[in-house]
Order: structure tokens, then C-alpha cells, then sequence
């Protein structure tokens, strides 16, 4: 978050491209499961739809920030996934 860098492992638990695929990441203090779905609308549009589930918050700090601010992380995600479309919107 912010603009430092972040370290996260990824176990990758399906993956059934070009419609699916779905994660579960690993971060120092946080872990989440991530599943990614893809859904043709037409032949230059596809619909993105993601599900993100936080599984375990740790360290004081996050779980203070969790509980003080519970919409943070949504923030967060929607901001990652606002900047992947311009990325692949560039890429047209």
C-alpha cells in the first residue's frame, strides 16, 4: 500500500484460463484467497470480475487498521483493479 514495494507468495489453487483462475497469497500480515473471473461480452469485451477473501490479519497494527478502518482493503483492491484495466487498456 502506498508506494512502497510488497512481497507476497502466491500458491496458485485453480487455474482454467481464459475463464478462471484463482490464489491464495501469502504476505507477512496478511493472507487472502483471490479468484479471477473472465466472461466474454463480445469480441473486443471482457467482463473482469474478482472475489477477494482475507483470511488472516496479523500483527497489532493491521488488525487495529482492520478494525478502525474497515473499508481500507476493499479501497486498496479496487485501486489495484482500477489500475489493471488501465494497464490493459494501454496494451490495446
Amino acid at each position: 500500500m502506498g508506494k512502497g514495494e510488497m512481497e507476497l507468495i502466491e500458491t496458485v489453487l485453480k487455474n482454467d484460463l481464459p475463464d478462471f483462475f484463482s490464489a491464495f497469497y501469502f504476505h507477512k500480515h496478511t493472507e487472502n484467497t483471490m479468484a479471477s473471473i473472465f466472461t466474454v461480452i463480445d469480441d473486443n469485451t471482457t467482463e473482469y470480475s474478482a472475489e477477494i477473501n482475507y483470511t488472516a490479519f496479523k500483527g497489532f497494527m493491521v488488525k487495529v487498521m482492520k478494525s478502525l478502518f474497515p473499508d481500507m482493503f476493499k479501497k486498496q483492491v479496487q485501486k489495484w483493479l482500477d489500475n489493471f484495466k488501465v494497464f490493459v487498456k494501454k496494451k490495446n
